[in-house]
């Protein structure tokens, strides 16, 4: 479960520490509060898009930090894999620096990104509102009973992941074929010439940015007089009896005399110590770059050498850079492999196909009936789910249909049809359910999936939206009881929700002055609680009423 959260200069935050505990968590603050930049924040130790716009004070780098206590996950071969600490308590950090590049860690071991990720997708799930339109997407609806399937009968798994695998083999032998039929029209003259062009971009062994190295190396070996004596110039410039280090130092000492009449000749001061500083720095580099400027005819002549082979390359094959040359041998390469006639066998290759897609033609027809045959127990089980938060009629319905050739999930077609009232027909979910309806199958679908791949941590982005009074309260019932077995931090507008909560945080605004605001977050004891209660009940103008309905919510 997350522990704790700590973030710094990001967005409207400048520094936030919370702690968390298991169970469900409720946060709730006015729009604009800053609740979605927690939500960002998750989102960055979870691998998400690092936004250099967010940084609070863009001298100083965003640092997200959370602590997880993953006691219950067996992480250790992970851990071993990537040579980190495998400790009870994890820690995930990321940092986005000023110049917009992050760096992300586990347990203080750099980390790239793509394996922070694919790791906190293990940890943590965040639900945000657009989710719910997920459930309208067909392989979403495959994956969903696949997943449960899989959970009840792990053979159906390991049965799929094979299909998978042979169906992706399958795809490339196909392409293979395709193109060795096409290619075996193409002359001989044609492999010679594209081999040709191949070797020679091989042997110049490009490297991509080294033409814009090249370059500046070149211009500046060939022009080191004329830099030198411009070097020199300024030097003068600097160091001569009346030059500018020596006018600041006499202005610096001048102005010393005079500074404790007056605060601004202080400044004035001290600006003036600080620009002698720079000016004395500048000298001290431009000397010791203009010493090492030496002339290396031998190196000028292989730097020309090198560019003229690059230009010319790049003219011969009409593009403009390194880059697309190497793009150009890329697609050379493939060409020759495909021409290289003596390494193919077409005969063995169509041998092949033909059986893996008898193969692939039975394990599909396989794969259907247990999927068919298992959609109708969670039918039953999320209608009974929907039954719970206030859909007492609901029919659902996973309607497969039969593919003209099977793809890489099999031979099905699915369609979820719903109806939410009596005597409706079932019909396509995207055109009948409301998003209130949606938000609820949905957090239907979740609470399965999590039962079979737990999540430590689960945070619920305003997911009951489109609900309100006696459902809002069945939705947040609901939600305490996912939480008996995971750690749910859920973002809500509700006070039937939010009293049903465990812990309720508030995130609030506060004005620093200079127009500038930040967020903070509090964890309320019982008397601000009622308050937060009373305010989501009636608004900013707390009534009487509202405080007496709070006080009820919560059964003090």
């Amino acid at each position: 479960m997350l522990k704790n959260l700590v973030i710094n200069n990001f967005a409207t935050i400048n520094q936030l520490n919370i702690d968390f505990s298991s169970g469900f968590s409720v946060l709730t603050g006015q729009t604009g509060s800053g609740k979605s930049i927690i939500i960002g924040a998750l989102n960055l130790i979870s691998g998400g898009r690092a936004d250099f716009s967010k940084l609070n004070d863009k001298t100083k780098k965003i640092v997200i930090e959370a602590e997880f206590d993953v006691s219950n996950f067996n992480f250790s071969n992970f851990f071993h894999h990537h040579d980190i600490d495998n400790e009870k308590y994890l820690i995930i950090r990321r940092e986005v620096l000023p110049n917009g590049k992050s760096r992300s860690f586990i347990n203080d071991t750099p980390v790239r990104l793509e394996i922070l990720k694919n790791f906190s997708l293990k940890i943590i799930d965040i639900h945000s509102q657009h989710e719910n339109l997920l459930v309208n997407d067909e392989f979403f609806q495959l994956n969903f009973l696949d997943n449960l399937l899989g959970s009840k009968n792990p053979q159906f798994l390991d049965f799929l992941t094979e299909y998978q695998k042979k169906f992706s083999a399958n795809q490339f032998l196909s392409q293979k074929i395709d193109q060795f039929r096409q290619n075996s029209k193409l002359q001989k003259e044609e492999f010679e010439n594209f081999n040709f062009l191949l070797s020679e971009l091989q042997n110049a062994n490009l490297k991509i940015g080294e033409k814009k190295e090249i370059s500046e190396k070149y211009n500046l070996l060939n022009n080191v007089f004329d830099i030198k004596k411009t070097l020199n110039k300024i030097l003068t410039f600097l160091q001569n009896e009346n030059g500018v280090i020596s006018s600041l130092e006499k202005s610096s000492s001048l102005l010393n005399s005079i500074s404790k009449f007056n605060e601004k000749l202080v400044n004035f001061s001290d600006r003036i110590s600080s620009n002698l500083i720079d000016f004395k720095d500048l000298n001290e580099e431009i000397n010791l770059f203009q010493d090492r400027l030496n002339v290396d005819q031998n190196k000028i002549e292989e730097l020309e050498v090198r560019l003229n082979l690059i230009n010319s390359l790049e003219e011969k094959h009409l593009v403009s850079s390194v880059e697309q040359l190497l793009k150009k041998q890329e697609e050379l390469s493939k060409k020759v492999s495909f021409l290289d006639l003596s390494k193919t066998d077409i005969t063995r290759l169509e041998k092949d196909f033909n059986e893996n897609k008898e193969w692939l033609f039975n394990a599909s027809n396989s794969i259907s009936k247990l999927r068919r045959d298992f959609s109708k127990n969670i039918e039953l089980k999320l209608i009974q789910d929907l039954e719970q938060l206030g859909i007492n009629d609901a029919k659902i319905q996973f309607s497969f249909k039969d593919l003209d050739s099977f793809n890489y999930y099999g031979k099905d077609s699915l369609e979820l049809l719903f109806s939410a009232n009596k005597g409706h027909d079932l019909k396509p979910i995207q055109k009948v359910a409301s998003g209130g309806e949606l938000s609820r199958l949905m957090l239907c679908i979740k609470k399965h999936l999590y039962l079979t791949k737990k999540s430590s941590t689960i945070i619920f982005d305003e997911i009951d939206s489109g609900v309100s009074g006696k459902v809002a309260e069945k939705v947040g019932f609901f939600m305490k009881e996912i939480s008996k077995k995971q750690q749910i931090i859920a973002i809500t507008h509700l006070p039937q929700i939010a009293s049903i909560a465990n812990d309720h945080y508030k995130v609030f605004k506060n004005e620093l002055g200079d127009e500038k605001i930040e967020t903070k977050i509090n964890l309320l004891d019982d008397k601000n609680r009622v308050l937060e209660l009373a305010r989501l009940l009636s608004g900013e103008e707390i009534t009487d009423e509202a405080i007496a309905n709070a006080e009820k919510m919560l059964n003090i």
